[in-house]
């Protein structure tokens, strides 16, 4: 061959592989369009004969196809409803099902170390959690649901394609230039087929139904679920089956024991045997066999082309690929390859005795469809003569006089509404099919080799695949919303960006306002530039405790967007789904609640676009509000721009709580923007000589004497800046001489802890903080990198978006848990008491300038007055993004006293809890900003960090966290005989406190479980007002009844103990009660379990008796869950449910509105046509609410204000009617003496739109 052949043949060879390619990824990109396709022709293959057989018996062929289509979509309704049901059920129970196999593990490692076998039970239960293969499930008919929202395309290309069925034959003659038809291999493609689906659907439809079959005499759960998994799987030979049968042996080996999952095993494999191996040769013949590899390719191939969809049609798609090849000559050699090894031994032998080839005198995959034939015509010969005698009956005589009659057209006129609700249940249907599909996710696991955990974790559902070259390295100039950073304002010459000084807002220009917006927009988008690749926005954080970053992207502007409208500076909003799901974040009761991100969140293009509109909006806000004209006056709290600045400052809370979340990603996931502040330069100092030795790579934190003094707490309420509602009010104390150490504890100082072995004895943790750190199984602190072996005690340092070499001489970043156990090792050590600083010690630490702030005006506030380079450069604080990390400890100007990094470098812990000062105000534009956290379960913290920006960064910040939290935080030693007059709210009595208290629970239990005689032994006593929970929940239960309503999901927020909850699992298939108390959740969750709980009942003092709470059998209480959430932040995934229940919660709640406003709208709790059940004495109590936030129980403007009147108008415009009104009484008894009366208001509702 010459070389200009073999070049010409290279060429033809590059040239085809690259049309390949783009072809195929064109084929991808039309997905959308080409999937719904694919369906549409499988449906239509399948009907086809259908069609044709009720034709022959003269029904018109319109008719025809709407006869087998609706039988076909209502049957597939039918289904889709009980599928759906299971697949919610089965979400909800994963978590109780990997808990029993971890219960059952227990006892299997216990009997296996008995014998001497040594097992370790976690990494047994990663390779045996159940929820991998369940889950898998759940998103295989997720993503077919996921194509079916695209249903009613679907359909009317089904019904197009089947009124064109007769004329595609001759067309494509025609095309390919046969008018006389004599190409015969064309009409045996069309055939082959024709016949090899509908045969292969009428074959796994059989499959499916017999597994169900069997399913349901093993008292197996979702028996219809895993029937419809066999039926789709069955299309996908050899592996299908066993794809099918394992999540349903995982489920029963959990549930009903090793025997039943033999039995099941045995079930699965009788009836693949006969369908696969027995009926299904006999009826399709051994031509049109795959080859194991090809099937598996196969499944990989058009997986990753067409998605979930493609996979479960990758075999008929192969299939259909092979029929085409044995069609032509010219691709028989390709089909022989695609084949088993029975077919090339066929072809071999017939090409052996001089015979034609298999494939030549018939078509490839010889079809022996007799009996399918002969069933398809007698059911359409049923179908065809009830078709025609229903015609007749319509057309005769004696039923045209009859309509003429008055009582016909009568009852016409009857029938009119319920006809017309049918007809828009059939435009609906479609949509309401999706609807339940989707309930299981909407997409595949992922197939690819790097993933191989996608099955066991919902969250990867959000990935798309689209954008992961994009968010790859630098980001390219699209993903810039506002301005990029080169024209950022806080630019440094570096080319890095630091922020801006915190507005006074008595002088602050129109300029200088959008400057400031337009920094904290640009820095946020610069710290969200260093999450590489999708993955980064929708992973959650390790603890699975906050939402993913894609969360904190949309977040900052869709409250921009809420307040804007509350303050009257915009009318309308931008985008009400968005503004729903976006507006209210997570905190986290406990660090094991692991109940969250399993959302299907929108993609980062959307909330991009979303982000565009915002800048757009809130900046023309600026450039045109008359307010911030030259020589305005002060912007003031009761000012509408107070809100702009809200938005201003709110983003930079979320600036440094991303920082957060980013820092605990992993590290192939983020990477350092050029433009974001680079890490301090002690830095890039030599690795110190480990071990870390005191004075060499950290100096000695020696404790320094403050005299006692007076002190003053709280913002005046005249000070220029924007101030969030807790820095308000004013508290004057006394401190009382005490000690602290000059500086933060350093890594250095708290690594003689860590080797002490702080981290594995108990008695330096208090109660709450040893179960954290068992949970966690810590050993050191989290941002610690082990550098060796675990017992060498070496480590280096996760910084934001690094690992460097451990800067011993930095403040550690740990938790309010560490802290405290710290303080307890050096109390051990010194032999004397160790705390963290109260607030009023943290105010006498201060520089003489900060302390006397309050008459020194402005100027005592530096980050009023520099933005961060010049912070550092001049005062010394790491604040303000100044850098982009923490810095040595002795490194600041230390105060007069000799204190250093009073404020900047990290947080610092205090041992107040978070609460209100003294005379502060809610404010109504975010009136459960603060309120919500003054429950004694959330620590103070002051003085910022390298990362705090504007009122963050201000003298005036007051924040907090759960203790368990990372934020950036560290903290410093005090010493001294008392307190530091800390304010604590864990006290019995506080507002926190008075639902954990062991007797208010005994008396709850009394309310909800007590007999009638019980909860009011006199004959005197109102026994009209005993079992209220009772009552309560059947006022929804007769609702439903009454009013027609769902009852497939209730939720009962503020169920206390659990009553009403149980009661509702009577008619509601799935009931979810939430409560804030932990004590309560505990009781209800161990009668969920047990069925039953011991209480006791006071009669006088210490004396009493103890009775036992009990849930009726007759309830299934496994239809029952708990979880403690705080009724005013509810996790953003609770949504849709057909019944709501706020049971004497209202008048309770910091924020009544906050959880009002969570019933309507986008991502509403209740579900248009459901109900909503409202009881409340409305009992307004400051130490609960405060004034601000009550609905009513006040005068405005001289004229009472009823609570009643305020929640009807704000239900009402959420777009709910009330159903009905009354007053219940209820009876709490304290004591065999005391009992409280109490006359609940109660309402019933409907969401109507």
């Amino acid at each position: 061959m010459s070389p200009r052949i073999e070049t010409d043949t290279v060429r033809d060879v590059l040239f085809i592989c690259a049309a390949l390619v783009v072809v195929l990824v064109g084929v991808q990109a039309a997905s959308v369009v080409l999937v719904p396709f694919l369906l549409a022709l499988f449906l239509a293959i399948i009907c086809n004969p259908l069609i044709h057989s009720l034709m022959r018996w003269r029904l018109p062929q319109w008719f025809a196809i709407l006869l087998v289509l609706a039988t076909v979509f209502f049957l597939g309704f039918l289904l889709a409803r009980l599928v759906g049901q299971s697949l919610t059920d089965l979400t909800r129970s994963l978590p109780q099902y990997q808990r029993q196999l971890g219960v059952q593990l227990d006892v299997w490692i216990e009997t296996l170390a008995v014998l001497n076998v040594q097992i370790d039970r976690q990494q047994v239960l990663a390779y045996l959690d159940p929820s991998v293969l369940m889950g898998m499930s759940i998103r295989l008919l997720g993503g077919l649901g996921g194509v079916m929202g695209n249903a009613f395309f679907i359909l009317l290309t089904v019904v197009f394609m089947l009124l064109e069925a007769a004329s595609i034959p001759g067309k494509v003659h025609l095309a390919l230039h046969d008018p006389d038809m004599k190409l015969r291999q064309i009409d045996r493609f069309i055939e082959a087929v024709n016949h090899y689906l509908a045969i292969k659907t009428a074959i796994s439809l059989g499959t499916g139904l017999l597994v169900g079959l069997m399913l349901w005499l093993l008292d197996v759960k979702y028996y219809v679920l895993w029937g419809v998994m066999a039926f789709l799987l069955n299309y996908v030979p050899n592996i299908g089956s066993i794809i099918a049968a394992l999540p349903v042996l995982a489920q029963v080996i959990v549930l009903q024991g090793p025997m039943t999952a033999v039995l099941v095993a045995a079930g699965y494999l009788s009836i693949n045997t006969v369908m696969g191996s027995i009926i299904e040769p006999r009826w399709l013949g051994r031509g049109l066999g795959l080859s194991t590899l090809v099937v598996f390719l196969s499944l990989m191939f058009w997986g990753w082309l067409l998605g979930p969809v493609g996979m479960l049609l990758s075999v008929p798609l192969t299939i259909i690929v092979k029929i085409a090849l044995e069609s032509t000559a010219d691709g028989r050699w390709l089909a022989v390859l695609l084949g088993p090894a029975q077919e090339l031994e066929r072809e071999l032998e017939a090409s052996s005795e001089g015979g034609a080839p298999l494939f030549s005198p018939a078509p490839p995959g010889h079809f022996r469809p007799r009996l399918y034939q002969t069933s398809v015509e007698r059911a359409s010969r049923l179908f065809g003569r009830a078709g025609g005698l229903f015609g007749d009956f319509v057309r005769s005589p004696w039923v045209l006089s009859l309509q003429k009659k008055p009582w016909v057209s009568g009852l016409k006129a009857k029938t009119s509404e319920p006809l017309r609700r049918v007809a828009l249940f059939y435009r609906s249907f479609v949509q309401l099919l999706s609807n339940i599909y989707r309930l299981g996710g909407t997409i595949m696991m992922s197939l690819t080799p790097n993933t191989p955990e996608s099955g066991a974790e919902p969250w990867r559902s959000n990935l798309r695949g689209d954008l992961d070259a994009e968010l790859a390295g630098p980001r390219p100039v699209w993903w810039w919303t506002g301005l990029a950073p080169q024209d950022s304002p806080g630019r440094q010459p570096d080319g890095t960006l630091t922020s801006l000084p915190q507005p006074n807002l008595a002088t602050c220009t129109r300029q200088q306002a959008l400057d400031y917006f337009n920094n904290g927009w640009t820095l946020t988008e610069t710290l969200f530039s260093g999450l590489q690749g999708e993955e980064a926005f929708f992973r959650p954080p390790y603890h699975h405790l906050r939402h993913p970053m894609i969360f904190y992207y949309g977040h900052p502007p869709a409250l921009y967007t809420n307040k804007l409208r509350v303050a009257g500076l915009i009318e309308q909003p931008l985008d009400p789904y968005f503004e729903r799901l976006f507006e209210t974040g997570v905190d986290e009761m406990r660090w094991d609640d692991m109940s969250k991100n399993t959302m299907r969140w929108p993609s980062i293009q959307e909330v991009h676009a979303y982000r565009q509109q915002v800048y757009r909006t809130v900046r023309h806000a600026i450039e045109t509000h008359p307010g911030l004209a030259s020589g305005h006056p002060p912007i003031t709290q009761d000012h509408p721009l107070w809100a702009l600045f809200m938005g201003f400052e709110h983003e930079r809370i979320h600036l440094e709580t991303s920082a957060v979340l980013i820092h605990e990603l992993p590290l192939n996931l983020v990477r350092r923007p050029a433009e974001w502040p680079k890490l301090h330069p002690s830095a890039g100092r030599q690795p110190a000589v480990f071990p870390p030795r005191l004075g060499r790579d950290y100096p000695a934190n020696a404790l320094i004497g403050v005299p006692g003094q007076p002190v003053t707490l709280g913002k005046p309420a005249d000070w220029p800046s924007f101030g969030w509602d807790n820095e308000y009010g004013r508290r004057e104390t006394t401190v009382q001489p005490f000690q602290a150490s000059r500086q933060l504890v350093s890594n250095g100082e708290f690594h003689a802890f860590v080797v002490d072995g702080g981290y594995r004895e108990r008695r330096y943790w208090s109660d709450t903080g040893w179960e954290w750190r068992t949970f966690r199984n810590l050993k050191q602190p989290t941002f610690w990198v082990p550098d060796g072996p675990a017992g060498l005690n070496r480590f280096r340092l996760r910084t934001l978006f690094e690992v460097i070499d451990m800067p011993w001489d930095w403040p550690v970043e740990v938790n309010y848990h560490e802290a405290k156990a710290y303080c307890a090792w050096c109390a051990e050590q010194a032999g004397g008491p160790y705390r963290l600083p109260s607030e009023a010690e943290h105010q006498a630490l201060r520089a003489e300038t900060q302390r006397r702030a309050a008459t020194l005006g402005v100027e005592s506030d530096p980050v009023m007055n520099l933005d961060g380079a010049t912070l550092i450069r001049e005062q010394g604080w790491n604040l303000n993004l100044a850098c982009g990390s923490s810095s040595p400890v002795a490194a600041s100007r230390p105060t007069e006293l000799g204190f250093h990094d009073v404020f900047g470098n990290v947080w610092q812990w205090l041992e107040d809890h978070f609460n209100p000062l003294p005379g502060a105000r809610i404010h109504p534009y975010y009136d459960d900003f603060s309120t919500p956290c003054y429950d004694g379960q959330h620590q103070m913290m002051l003085g910022g960090s390298w990362v705090s920006t504007g009122d963050e960064a201000s003298l005036w910040a007051r924040f907090h966290f759960r203790p368990h939290f990372f934020q950036h935080a560290g903290f410093r030693l005090v010493r001294s005989a008392g307190d530091g007059g800390a304010v604590r709210l864990d006290q019995a009595g506080t507002s926190g406190q008075v639902y954990e208290d062991p007797q208010v629970l005994n008396e709850y239990l009394l309310l909800h479980y007590g007999a009638a005689q019980e909860q009011m032994p006199h004959a005197f006593g109102p026994r009209d007002a005993v079992e209220f929970p009772v009552r309560c929940a059947r006022w929804l239960l007769d609702a439903a009844r009454e009013y027609g309503a769902p009852t497939e999901q209730a939720l009962d927020v503020g169920c206390a103990v659990g009553r009403s909850s149980f009661e509702l699992a009577r008619g509601y298939d799935d009931v979810l009660g939430v409560d804030l108390s932990r004590a309560f959740i505990d009781a209800a969750d161990a009668l969920r379990r047990d069925g039953e709980l011991r209480y006791f009942r006071k009669d006088e003092g210490r004396l009493g008796v103890m009775l036992n709470a009990m849930v009726d059998p007759a309830i299934d209480r496994s239809r029952v869950s708990f979880r403690q959430a705080d009724a005013g932040a509810l996790p953003a995934e609770l949504e849709g449910f057909d019944a709501v229940l706020l049971a004497n919660l209202l008048c309770r709640l910091p924020s009544p509105k906050a959880l009002l406003g969570r019933l309507g709208g986008p991502r509403g709790l209740v579900k248009p046509g459901g109900l909503l059940a409202i009881f409340s004495p409305y009992s307004w109590l400051e130490s609960f609410t405060p004034p601000e936030a009550w609905l009513g129980g006040y005068e405005r403007d001289g004229q009472p204000v009823r609570t009643a009147t305020a929640l009807g108008e704000f239900l009402r415009a959420e777009g709910f009617e009330m159903l009905r009104e009354a007053d219940e009484p209820l009876v709490i008894r304290e004591h065999a003496r005391k009992y409280q009366y109490i006359v609940a208001h109660a309402t019933l509702w409907r969401r109507v739109e």
